[in-house]
């Protein structure tokens, strides 16, 4: 039985920056659109209570709630109370090879990036190698950068 064909135009490509929104909760910190409600971020960023999502294109914050949280990962999904951004559903897979996979892209709005008196967010982008056995006997998805990370104090966490 052959595999299912995928059609470019029923599944169109979304740019990472599309799907890249801004936590703000009891820390500000990254998240990932996978739907047009659905956002995975990191536990230690929401933990509980309110919680507000924001994007470039949308002029408004909207509000969402912890739907699941395991603070062990350090993984929380979050549902917006209306959507986003019109992004079609998240496409998952693993990652299948033992060599390392050059060329990606790391997007999100950490702390560190605020700029001018009001402290105005800036997005970051990084590039990267993915590198599939450097982190196999943990299971952790390791990356190494292409360039040094923006310049934080110690003492703050990097929030992508």
């Amino acid at each position: 039985m052959s595999p299912p064909v995928v059609h470019p135009a029923a599944h169109p490509v979304v740019h990472p920056a599309d799907r890249t929104v801004v936590v703000t909760a009891i820390q500000q910190g990254s998240g990932v659109l996978l739907t047009d409600r659905l956002i995975l971020t990191c536990a230690h960023v929401v933990k509980s209570g309110s919680v507000l999502i924001a994007h470039p294109a949308v002029s408004d914050r909207i509000r969402a709630t912890v739907a699941w949280i395991d603070y062990r990962l350090d993984v929380a999904l979050l549902e917006a109370v209306e959507p986003v951004r019109p992004v079609p559903p998240v496409r998952l897979g693993v990652v299948d090879t033992r060599q390392a996979i050059p060329e990606c892209e790391i997007t999100g709005f950490p702390r560190v990036q605020r700029y001018g008196p009001d402290q105005r967010l800036e997005a970051d982008q990084y590039t990267a190698t993915v590198l599939p056995l450097a982190g196999r006997v943990r299971d952790l998805l390791v990356c190494d950068l292409d360039g040094p990370p923006a310049a934080r104090s110690d003492d703050e966490p990097a929030g992508l």
